[in-house]
Formats: C-alpha cells, structure tokens, sequence
C-alpha cells in the first residue's frame, strides 16, 4: 500500500512519500533503499541525515580506528567506540585474508572479460528473496549500464551454474572468511559468545562481486554510481580495493571521506553497519552512510559481504 497523503521525505534523497510503502502494522520501508522504520519517528530520523548533509564543509581530519585481525576480541570497547563515533573501523594485519583475497580477485577479473555467454550463464533462474520475504534479483550474473554484477546469497552457492571450479572454491573460500569476521564483530557489539542463524532459512546474507568500468553512463548522479545510503545489513564488510570508489561519511567529523585513500589496497578490510545493526544494538551504534563515486580513470572491481540474520529483523508482512 502506498502513503501518498502523509509528506514524509525518505532517506534516499527526501524524495515524497510516493517510495515510502507502508504495511499495516505501522511499520514502513522506502521502496529505493529497503530500510524499515516506524512511522512515529520517521520523520526525525531523516531529519538527521538532512543536518548531516549540512555540515559537509568541515575541515576536520578523520581519526581513522586500526584494529588487528587476531587482536579483534581483544578490543571490544575500541570496535564500540569507533561504530558508535565514526560508523566504522578498519581491519589490518588480515594473515591468510591477503593470499585468499587476491586469489578471489584473479579469478573475478577473468569472469568479468569472459565472452557475455558464459556470463549469461551464470544466471540462476532462482530468485533472491530479502530479509522481507521480497523478490529481489536472479542469482548470479547481471549487467547494467553503470556496472556488472555477481550476487550470490551465503547459502545458495550451489543454485547457479559456476563457469570454473576454481572461480566457485575462491568465492567460497573469500565469503566464509568475510562471513566468520562478521559473526565476531556482531558477537561483540551483542555481548553474545557466538552469533549464529538458527537455521539455513533465517541466514538472509549476501555476497556481491562488482565491476565498476566506470567509463560509461548509468549512474545515479553525477560522479557518482551508487547514491547515499544506508544498508539494511547488520554488518557490512569490504576489502579494500586498489581504485578508489568507496566514500563514507564520518559522523565524527561530519565529513564524507574516500576509504581507499586511507587504506591497503588487499591487506586491510572495511568494517560498517546498517540499520539492522542499529536495531540488534537498541540504536546505539547508527547505520552508516555511504556511497559509491565514479573514479574516471580505472574499472574497479570489488566484493562485498552483507550480513542478515533473521532474528534481528521484522517478520515480513505480505498483502
């Protein structure tokens, strides 16, 4: 059902309500991003991004947040302090991380020059459902104007149709890697021992391996591939690539920053949040900001684990 009485801006771009989609238990999510938000407070909410958004001319530098992949546990109050303050922290010294993610990268930059047939055919004809119970998009390959992708939910890696073995092993091998991180950092922002999906139908996590070529139209606006947002996920985690494309604003400094002028090029990763997060913390760590920009002078390719656990969103509601 769509509110088109009420004036509620979204977080997308306070565009109207007319993407605003309201179910009814008073709940409502924005047709553009998928984020779910009670009614009551909408129009709080989004009033925060618009005041972040006013406050982009600081000269503030970020204070970025390092944190060793096996000193992790170890620096509970650190991952706490950098969530809540600057929406994100970086991962260094990632050990085996660096060998599996280069591997991972060799052989998605050979599928991506790969003739458009046996891209093709690395489309599943099942569909992705989302945290919600929505179909969303075919497993597998698909391409647009602005960019090729290849989105393979956790659990279904054996629903499509893998052009080489090796390609199937490296993006195991990558996606458990990114997925065990995650489960740690949600482990420690929950107080949990271990956090785990009760079942294989409640793990709603995705993984996204996307080759911007970035020398082509398609973008949602100027300079830029993927307009502001804020993932549904609970954490969100993104090695760093060699071409920058990556901005997140820090709320720290009330500024957008490029993470790959920050970071190591497939030796440190980037850890965020989404709103699923912000609800699995009672809004104390918010979801963070981010966008993807054009860098006109390289393709860039780059892979992405969205962690989605079932208990921590709402049951889906169908008409």
């Amino acid at each position: 059902k769509k509110n088109k009485k009420k004036m509620i801006s979204t977080c997308c771009g306070w565009n109207y309500c007319e993407n605003i989609i309201c179910c009814e238990r008073g709940t409502c999510y924005c047709s553009k991003c998928n984020e779910i938000i009670c009614l009551k407070c909408f129009s709080n909410y989004h009033e925060e991004h618009k005041q972040i958004e006013m406050s982009l001319t600081t000269n503030k530098q970020p204070q970025f947040t390092r944190i060793k992949l096996v000193d992790l546990e170890k620096n509970p109050k650190l991952v706490w302090q950098a969530m809540k303050n600057q929406g994100y922290f970086i991962l260094t010294d990632i050990g085996e991380g660096t060998k599996k993610y280069s591997k991972f990268m060799s052989e998605l930059k050979q599928f991506f020059s790969s003739d458009l047939e046996i891209k093709n055919n690395s489309q599943s004809k099942a569909v992705y459902r989302n945290e919600r119970g929505v179909p969303m998009w075919y497993i597998g390959y698909e391409t647009s104007q602005m960019r090729e992708a290849f989105r393979v939910p956790k659990t279904s890696t054996d629903s499509i149709n893998w052009h080489k073995q090796s390609f199937h092993d490296s993006w195991v091998e990558i996606i458990d890697f990114l997925s065990d991180i995650t489960d740690r950092c949600l482990a420690i922002v929950t107080s949990r021992e271990k956090v785990k999906p009760k079942s294989i139908d409640d793990d709603k996590s995705v993984a996204y391996a996307v080759f911007y070529p970035n020398n082509c139209g398609g973008q949602q606006e100027e300079g830029i591939n993927i307009s502001q947002h804020i993932d549904p996920s609970l954490f969100v985690i993104e090695p760093c690539t060699n071409v920058k494309g990556l901005d997140i604003f820090d709320r720290s400094i009330s500024k957008w920053i490029t993470i790959e002028d920050y970071c190591e090029a497939g030796k440190e990763l980037i850890v965020f949040g989404g709103t699923a997060l912000e609800r699995a913390t009672k809004g104390q760590i918010k979801g963070t900001l981010h966008r993807v920009s054009q860098n006109k002078e390289s393709g860039r390719y780059v892979v992405i684990f969205e962690q989605k656990y079932a208990e921590f969103y709402p049951p889906p509601v169908f008409d």
